[in-house]
């Protein structure tokens, strides 16, 4: 949430979450490892900054022990129009993120350095 570069981060454990205070009665302190965080619409960027990731990879599907990531936008929502997909919130800037078991400060600076990497000053 705190990046210059993301637009947006949907988890149930945010505050401004429209769900968080029924996430938090169904589970507690434990919201889980499955969010969506929202960058520029710039396709060359966006395909920067997943090529930049040591870490967590791009894959059609999500779950399982590694941090995956897919972009609904050019998988399982591609044969929908722009139109269709923004209406229903799938922006061309929607990345969905499966997180694994990787340390957490290890991820926190894979995506840093991705985010840096594809959208910081110097890119």
């Amino acid at each position: 949430e705190n990046s210059p570069y993301v637009l947006k981060v949907y988890h149930p454990s945010l505050k401004n979450n429209p769900q968080h205070i029924l996430a938090h009665k169904q589970f507690g302190d434990f919201y889980g490892g499955m969010l969506s965080i929202e960058l520029p619409e710039n396709l060359e960027k966006m395909n920067k900054f997943m090529r930049n990731l040591k870490l967590a990879h791009y894959a059609m599907t999500l779950g399982g022990y590694r941090t995956t990531l897919s972009y609904p936008a050019m998988s399982s929502h591609s044969d929908m129009s722009k139109e269709e997909r923004l209406a229903i919130g799938i922006t061309d800037g929607l990345l969905r993120i499966s997180v694994g078991i990787e340390n957490t400060q290890d991820l926190i600076n894979d995506f840093t350095n991705a985010l840096e990497a594809a959208y910081g000053k110097n890119s």
